[in-house]
């Protein structure tokens, strides 16, 4: 029996079969896997796959489900994925937006980018940090898909030459969930491109036990946010999971301590109870400074600030740190240690950063095996070489295949892979010295501190990662 809470839908397949066939013999399309095409039903004995197969042009496979969850997920799907005929009519126009949003939600995607071309206008979703192509729409829709967004956005629908960011909470259809959506417009030679952040749409999963920490790595973490005081930094590029991380931190601190918590950030992603959370908004004189200035005097036992951009947002941080406070943070750097150089470069003294500095890790998204269909094979000598780990030959590693529950893909969402930095004595002396990326590398060599690559390395011996994402991490360092 399928699990039908734990599979992705492709809207795509759901809008070609017609609703009342699908109603009436309780079938739903869910996936298409090496060129077959999966399609649930209530009775699999009663039907005939070959005759739905006109219905997508594809060889058909039926797989049994409940009766009772599919008639639900049925009225669920069709609801939002009506086929539009692309008219000017207000109603095609909703549920052309509502068809979009909730294919990403189905797809578990993060973004959805509307671009316009010059005959036609590409929908694609960003799914486990990949684009992928949902559907084309005419030109003649894009205007008033365009005009609705920003209607629900709060954005000025008559400024077309400039960029502008608004916000939205969309309801699902047939459920309670809400979930809250970024968007952003920026013209360009075609019309305005419309991208939108979905957020919050696995808010569940932002605990540190959850978004794929070692045990090693999760028992010097949670150790040090337990800290009364100093500094923690999330290391990464654009993408990279930092906010997640950041969030699933404030969340532990809250499970284990009655402490008053303020953020700054810019934007708020993701609502968390028992925080203050402050919107930093340059236009409205909110800047990242003159917010930590101010929430100083709110007695604070721990800060968060989305991103340390300056020398002046980097030097409240690190006075606070010293007064007693707790903060966390993020900033662009590639390796944990780069972010300590990256701090002495913006203009914080070494002695400030080797007093208040406890822990900093980077971190890089990679894609996750799905455990439910993931094979075993066995590591051979040129991919071995590859990641220069000739002792690993013939070790067995997993490798990706397909099923329902990932959508064909192989992969069922992402995962980080991490190296942690504690500033120990051992990094305080070599800080107070003249220092750089390469003295603290050879310092992290010394301590037996795995890198970003042992980590990947080790996640594709635990099976939760193939070669191919690994790869991905060995060759970008």
């Amino acid at each position: 029996m399928i699990d039908l809470n734990k599979i992705n839908f492709n809207p795509a397949l759901v809008a070609m079969l017609p609703s009342n066939i699908a109603l009436k013999k309780l079938l739903l399309p869910c996936s298409e896997i090496n060129g077959i095409v999966h399609v649930l039903a209530a009775e699999p004995a009663n039907q005939q796959a070959s005759d739905l197969e006109r219905y997508f042009g594809k060889e058909v496979k039926l797989e049994k489900a409940d009766s009772g969850e599919l008639k639900e997920k049925i009225k669920l799907h069709y609801r939002a994925s009506n086929k539009v005929s692309f008219d000017n009519d207000q109603n095609e126009l909703i549920r052309l937006t509502d068809e979009i949003i909730f294919a990403a939600i189905s797809k578990s995607a993060s973004d959805i980018h509307i671009n316009p071309k010059e005959d036609k206008v590409l929908i694609r979703l960003r799914i486990s940090g990949q684009l992928e192509t949902y559907k084309t729409i005419p030109t003649h829709s894009y205007i008033g898909l365009i005009s609705r967004i920003k209607i629900l956005a709060e954005m000025n629908i008559a400024e077309k030459r400039s960029p502008q960011d608004g916000k939205l909470s969309y309801k699902v259809p047939g459920t309670q969930q809400k979930v809250d959506i970024r968007a952003a417009s920026i013209p360009s030679i075609n019309g305005e491109k419309i991208t939108l952040r979905l957020l919050g749409v696995n808010s569940d999963a932002l605990t540190l036990d959850k978004i794929g920490m070692s045990k090693q790595h999760l028992a010097i973490y949670q150790k040090e946010i337990q800290r009364d005081n100093g500094m923690i930094l999330i290391n990464g590029a654009t993408g990279s999971g930092k906010s997640t991380s950041l969030y699933a931190s404030l969340r532990h601190i809250l499970k284990n301590k009655d402490v008053n918590i303020i953020s700054v950030e810019d934007p708020v992603e993701y609502q968390v109870d028992n925080v203050i959370q402050v919107n930093v908004n340059e236009s409205d004189k909110v800047s990242f400074p003159s917010a930590l200035k101010s929430i100083l005097r709110h007695d604070p036992d721990v800060i968060m600030v989305g991103e340390i951009r300056d020398s002046e947002t980097a030097g409240i941080a690190i006075k606070s740190s010293l007064t007693g406070h707790l903060v966390l943070s993020s900033l662009h750097a590639n390796s944990a240690s780069a972010a300590v150089v990256r701090l002495a470069d913006i203009g914080v003294e070494p002695y400030m950063i080797a007093s208040t500095l406890r822990v900093s890790i980077a971190q890089k998204l990679v894609k996750k095996l799905c455990s439910n269909c993931s094979e075993t094979t066995t590591l051979t000598e040129q991919e071995a070489l590859l990641i220069n780990r000739k002792d690993l030959i013939g070790t067995s590693i997993a490798r990706k295949k397909g099923c329902l529950y990932c959508g064909g893909s192989g992969y069922l969402g992402r995962m980080p892979v991490l190296e942690v930095i504690q500033i120990n004595n051992g990094f305080k002396a070599l800080i107070h010295s003249e220092f750089n990326d390469d003295k603290l590398r050879k310092e992290m060599q010394h301590q037996g501190i795995p890198t970003l690559i042992d980590d990947a390395i080790t996640k594709m011996q635990h099976g939760l990662i193939d070669f191919k994402e690994c790869y991905k991490i060995v060759s970008t360092i």
